[in-house]
């Protein structure tokens, strides 16, 4: 510890171990990387419409998947099924830049 801390009053704390802070803080990153979802879907025009029940669904049926830089997403001719949002980073493709929040497929 770098520093004392010391009441200045009666005092009546709650405290977390490391342990539990930690096993904590996965779902903590999981609930707030599904709040991120969530906006983003939102924002999204042609998603805009659905309920909250649909955004949330679909929220939970995204996956994350990291690519290096220069790596391709998509190839020209290849079949398509899939709809991305980028959560971070940008990507190249034929309508431009898309960035962090943006859409595309």
């Amino acid at each position: 510890r770098a520093a004392n801390v010391l009441a200045q009053d009666a005092v009546t704390t709650l405290k977390l171990d490391r342990k539990a802070f930690t096993e904590l803080l996965g779902p903590l990153r999981d609930l707030l990387d599904r709040g991120l979802k969530l906006r983003v879907i939102s924002a999204i025009p042609v998603l805009s419409a659905l309920t909250e029940t649909e955004r949330e669904v679909m929220a939970d049926s995204f996956k994350a998947f990291e690519l290096p830089t220069g790596a391709s997403v998509l190839k020209a001719g290849a079949k398509n099924d899939t709809f991305f949002v980028v959560k971070s980073g940008t990507v190249n493709g034929p309508g431009g830049v898309v960035a962090a929040g943006g859409h595309f497929g």
